[in-house]
């Protein structure tokens, strides 16, 4: 699946990158693999005809409230912004259960939280947030 490239890839570098910085950021970065790793499943399911359970979007979507939550309950880290950047864009891995234009709504999640990447770079312009 060019899934798992993405997950070989991106998904990697951005849990290495995590890894590097705050203990926040790394614990919230573990969850998103977990949320990958169901939604790759997910995928799969439908993919090879398998019937999909709607507990499997169910988990997906718990999944994402739990990150968000976390967000939530560190607004006082220093890190705040890099996992409020994650927790406003995560909703983007909804796009599996979006019937009409999933590209669309992917866009606006990530258009909502990429605000914060002008605030990260200038205050915390750092090697390491350079390269997460």
């Amino acid at each position: 699946l060019a899934y798992d490239q993405l997950i070989s890839d991106q998904l990697a570098a951005y849990l290495r990158n995590s890894r590097k910085m705050d203990d926040l950021v790394k614990t919230q970065a573990e969850m998103v693999e977990s949320l990958f790793h169901h939604q790759r499943e997910f995928l799969a399911s439908s993919c090879s005809g398998s019937s999909v359970s709607a507990g499997s979007g169910l988990r997906i979507a718990e999944e994402i409230k739990r990150i968000q939550t976390f967000t939530n309950k560190h607004v006082s880290s220093p890190y705040f912004l890099h996992l409020n950047y994650i927790g406003s864009t995560i909703s983007a891995l909804g796009w599996v259960v979006v019937r009409n234009r999933p590209g669309q709504f992917i866009r606006s999640k990530y258009n909502a939280g990429h605000v914060n990447v002008g605030h990260i770079v200038k205050e915390k312009c750092n090697n390491n947030t350079k390269d997460w």
